[in-house]
């Protein structure tokens, strides 16, 4: 029974001594009648267990650094003057609009009007080493952006092998930037790599406060991957 088992078996403190249960007064449980004692705990457990409930923190447990690509400014550029000036229907823009009429009393669809040269990309550099095209969103108005790169290597695909090592050396790149990518994923910026026919296609889009940055820390880790001989 509860009593015999009860004698044979002495718990331990935690410096090791029993602690002996039997020439206390045990008392009964009403409802399924089972015997217990009460003990009172020993202050040395009771001193841990208080500082265990307030753990000092450690020194070189801190607040990780600042993500680099959190974006703070979300502001919109301003547009060209040029949308400001309606541009009309197809009637302002056509002076005889009656060669739209066929037979039948049948039309052609509306011609929009020609769109305004700030409308269309611009050319901001032009270079033989750098050809760069610039577009502003009408559309949206978000503080978002979407750069995208193309780099041509005539030696990426000219063979399976190049083709193959292209793709391995992109999936590298990749491996590599990990912990950039997924900072920046965090603050909605992603970046996207990829081989084609022509070389390498790079990616960007998110908020363009941080974009820049991004894309200069992906380009730069994609310019790392040189040979031994190519290091100096």
């Amino acid at each position: 029974d509860n009593t015999s088992s009860s004698s044979q078996v002495e718990p331990f403190d935690n410096d090791g001594d029993a602690i002996s249960f039997v020439t206390q007064n045990h008392q009964t449980e009403p409802m399924f009648g089972t015997t217990f004692w009460c003990h009172v705990i020993p202050s040395k457990i009771m001193d841990q267990w208080r500082m265990a409930s307030q753990p000092s923190v450690p020194n070189t447990l801190s607040l990780p650094p600042v993500n680099p690509f959190l974006p703070t400014c979300f502001e919109l550029k301003n547009l060209p003057v040029e949308d400001v000036v309606e541009l009309g229907t197809v009637e302002d823009h056509l002076e005889d609009a009656t060669f739209l009429k066929l037979e039948d009393d049948n039309t052609f669809p509306p011609i929009p009007p020609a769109s305004s040269e700030a409308r269309l990309p611009n050319l901001i550099v032009d270079s033989q080493i750098l050809k760069l095209w610039h577009l502003q969103d009408r559309k949206f108005k978000r503080p978002i952006a979407d750069l995208r790169l193309k780099f041509v290597a005539t030696n990426a695909n000219i063979s399976p092998l190049h083709r193959a090592c292209a793709d391995l050396y992109v999936m590298l790149c990749q491996d590599s930037s990990t912990e950039t990518t997924y900072q920046a994923s965090v603050c909605e910026l992603e970046f996207v790599g990829s081989a084609n026919d022509a070389g390498f296609h790079l990616r960007a889009y998110g908020f363009d406060h941080k974009l820049l940055c991004l894309a200069e820390k992906m380009i730069s880790i994609y310019l790392s991957f040189r040979l031994p001989s190519e290091t100096n």
